[in-house]
């Protein structure tokens, strides 16, 4: 991904350069650059033509700058701003910044490194003391290079099991930390000292929600304006688009003359291909699918060891399909580096839910009952003698979870850990992979639309599936997103799940339900039968293409043997626990990768 890396060292410094700056260029499409001082070496990485104009590493008397990421609202990093700001100790400042971005900041005269992460700290950043060196590095992979490797932290497979991810500042490897959003880490060279601060307000629910016409009005210009800043005016912008309404909303917004194609990406015949063909003629753009053929089984063997590589651990391997996508939308003729608008995110105005592949059952659970439950069958067999072990760390993660955000009862709690959790930890594992490739934008992740739901009532904070909604209001959840869409004349004209804009728009559930019924029954009659062919077939694919490779990592030779029962992953092998197969063969091949010094092969590679 693009990203920097750095060492800070009370003494000569003890790296290989070369492996050094690799690790923030995996997969070979960026440009590096590197710069040293006394008793300091850093590098950043970057693809070669972005929206987003200046060199990533900005040196000036006092300071040494590295950045990564990407930002709304400016044409150049405004590197005079950063160091004005930071210089004057304006830290708030960087919150007034849009977009996913990371600093790293080396004082010469104090001889104090200052890290700096976003809203979301969607750009991770990780760093740890270690043999009288401060390291640094916006990948993990960063901190396999050095001579003595941290060893795996079991921490991240508990909460990896239990969460679907890590949480907090918990990472794969033992005393390497990654720092909280809207945070800055300084480390002091002199007195070898660390300090962490928190340098803007997190989300907060406002007393009282906002609605009513006047405040409707003002949430869609918000999200007009918002959104449509996230387009770039000199290059291709590509729009994931569904048979949903996310990306319908980033559709209805595109500026005039912008340069747009969309792409729908899935199994053939599945709903989402066949419904945003339908979509995208009406609005008659350029669109491209990209079909899970056979071009695509053959290559599913290596994508999972690169998915997880690249991500550095944060996607699993069903999420292949991310890689295998935006490699083919790199590989274009154009010039420019495009711009990927998704519409990742945008069930937080609606509520959501959440699937499990990112809301665990466990942490479902959680937040529905406010009580810590584990499987207690399923997870004795899995460890075994070390089952206390996972449940007390799993107590603490909760703990700390409740801490952070509050009550698992409020629903501002389960809001704010999708935002500080949820997102950053699952879905910037798709940023990790998609920014080697191309520019990756999520507009609903814009900290002035997430304001935006903390503080009305058309939000998650209001249709949340944890707040035991009537009957009579869930038509609502689309209300906003739907009169945003009815601001496009063409768009208005558009159906979703077979229903018209239009009938979105009705406060009156009851007019709502009986135009919904007609529709269906009309549709029924006519011969109309729901898509049941799946956007991804992993069921299919774990049985049939995949299955040697598992049988390459999952045996008596394992590493995961160190922590799981070789029973148990015996007897799931031969079960369709798809998640929990996903899980562990993602954990061998990250064990494979910390060992290997971040090489893809396994002991057990032919």
């Amino acid at each position: 991904m693009n990203g920097f890396c750095g060492i800070f060292s009370g003494a000569m410094y003890d790296i290989d350069e070369f492996a050094f700056i690799k690790s923030i260029n995996l997969a070979d499409t960026m440009e590096t650059q590197s710069v040293s001082s006394e008793n300091f070496f850093s590098a950043v990485s970057f693809l070669g033509s972005t929206p987003l104009k200046g060199s990533r590493l900005h040196k000036t008397n006092d300071f040494i700058f590295l950045f990564a990421g990407d930002l709304i609202d400016y044409k150049e990093i405004p590197w005079n701003a950063i160091e004005t700001n930071f210089s004057s100790s304006n830290f708030q400042w960087f919150s007034t910044l849009r977009g996913f971005f990371g600093f790293a900041i080396l004082d010469l005269k104090q001889k104090k490194i200052s890290l700096i992460s976003d809203h979301l700290a969607q750009v991770p950043i990780y760093y740890i003391f270690i043999k009288n060196s401060f390291v640094f590095s916006t990948d993990i992979s960063t901190f396999t290079t050095l001579e003595l490797v941290p060893n795996f932290n079991v921490e991240w497979l508990y909460e990896y099991l239990y969460f679907n991810f890590p949480i907090h500042t918990t990472t794969c490897l033992k005393g390497v930390k990654r720092i909280p959003s809207l945070s800055m880490v300084s480390f002091d060279l002199l007195s070898k000292k660390s300090n962490e601060i928190q340098y803007s307000e997190r989300f907060k629910k406002s007393e009282k929600l906002l609605s009513g016409k006047v405040i409707l009005d003002n949430c869609i210009k918000t999200i007009k304006d918002r959104i449509s800043s996230h387009y770039s005016d000199d290059r291709m912008n590509l729009v994931a688009t569904t048979a949903g309404i996310d990306s319908r909303v980033l559709l209805a917004l595109t500026p005039e003359k912008t340069n747009l194609e969309t792409y729908t990406y899935g199994v053939s015949r599945t709903s989402d291909l066949l419904e945003a063909s339908k979509l995208t003629d009406t609005l008659n753009v350029n669109h491209r699918k990209i079909l899970f053929d056979d071009n695509f089984i053959k290559a599913l063997p290596n994508l999972i060891y690169e998915t997880v590589r690249l991500s550095g651990g944060a996607q699993s391997i069903i999420r292949s399909t991310l890689l295998y996508t935006y490699q083919l939308l790199a590989n274009r003729n154009d010039k420019d580096t495009p711009v990927v608008m998704s519409g990742i995110a945008g069930e937080i105005f609606r509520g959501g839910g959440g699937v499990p592949q990112i809301m665990s059952h466990e942490i479902d659970d959680y937040f529905r009952t406010g009580k810590i439950a584990t499987n207690q069958d399923i997870h004795q067999k899995m460890f075994g003698k070390n089952l206390s072990n996972f449940q007390n760390h799993i107590e603490k993660s909760l703990e700390r979870i409740k801490k952070l955000y509050g009550d698992p009862s409020d629903i501002e709690t389960h809001l704010l850990y999708d935002c500080y959790e949820v997102i950053p930890k699952y879905f910037g594992g798709e940023y990790a992979i998609a920014s080697n490739y191309l520019t990756f934008r999520a507009p609903y992740l814009d900290a002035d639309l997430i304001k935006l739901v903390f503080k009305t009532k058309y939000s998650g904070l209001s249709f949340s599936k944890y707040a035991n909604l009537k009957k009579n209001t869930l038509h609502q959840k689309y209300l906003l997103q739907a009169k945003v869409i009815s601001t496009n004349t063409v768009l208005k004209k558009t159906s979703l799940n077979g229903i018209p804009i239009s009938h979105y728009l009705y406060d009156s559930y009851f007019l709502f339900k009986i135009c919904r019924l007609f529709i269906r029954g009309y549709a029924y009659l006519r011969g109309f039968r729901p898509n049941k062919i799946p956007l991804e077939d992993w069921d299919c694919w774990f049985s049939t293409v995949l299955s040697k490779e598992f049988d390459k990592l999952l045996n008596e030779n394992s590493l995961i043997l160190d922590y799981i029962d070789l029973d148990f992953i015996q007897s799931l092998k031969k079960s369709n626990n798809i998640l929990l197969l996903n899980k562990l063969v993602t954990t061998e091949i990250l064990l494979n990768l910390i060992k290997n010094k971040w090489n893809i092969y396994t002991d057990n590679s032919n």
